[in-house]
């Protein structure tokens, strides 16, 4: 029995491989169907965690809020100062104040309560506790939207510099389901709705 030597030649990658059938789904993606989503009698919007657009990936046309709800009455509340610096600055028109959504009170009702990628970032006790008090300031339609399970997002609140970005939970279409929202699933992410 002869022995053979086989040279090994590390290799090392620079970029990771992409996994088959993953796309990154983008705001462009969510726009068109929250578009489709609104009521026609809809005049008053509250903006939970109403953000801000983060150069280089996030574009103009990108903004779900300038593009979705401009012709609308708008309030925006975010916990980040920085969002709420970036939403007056940029707009669209509206009140925007530093809130922490958990301290959302049931003092106002509006039309329409938005919280488009907000519920991952609580825990998910907090999350159900907002949820629930959406359920009560919404006189006419909710609009949620999160990543279909938990998505790991370690070191996005250092990079963005915001505290407020990590994801704390996951978040399933079927907890929507059994709470009567209509679910729209999009590559990662879905969206539900609910007329009240």
């Amino acid at each position: 029995m002869s022995i053979h030597r086989i040279k090994v030649k590390k290799v090392i990658r620079k970029k990771p491989i992409a996994k088959p059938n993953v796309r990154r789904i983008s705001n462009l993606d969510i726009i068109p169907i929250i578009k489709s989503a609104i009521r026609n009698d809809i005049s008053t919007i509250l903006d939970i965690g109403c953000g801000m657009l983060y150069p280089p990936f996030d574009a103009p046309g990108h903004d779900i809020l300038g593009s979705c709800f401009a012709q609308y009455q708008i309030t925006g509340i975010d916990a980040c100062q920085t969002c709420i610096d970036w939403r007056l600055k940029n707009g669209p028109p509206g009140n925007y104040y530093l809130q922490d959504a958990k301290c959302l009170g049931s003092d106002q009702c509006f039309d329409l309560v938005v919280a488009h990628h907000v519920i991952e970032h609580m825990t998910k006790e907090d999350g159900q506790q907002l949820i629930n008090k959406i359920e009560q300031i919404a006189t006419k339609q909710i609009i949620i939207g999160a990543p279909i399970g938990f998505s790991d997002n370690s070191g996005m609140e250092k990079k963005r510099q915001n505290p407020y970005e990590k994801h704390l939970c996951g978040w399933e279409p079927e907890e929507f389901d059994k709470l009567g929202y209509k679910v729209t699933r999009i590559y990662n992410v879905f969206l539900a709705t609910k007329d009240k």
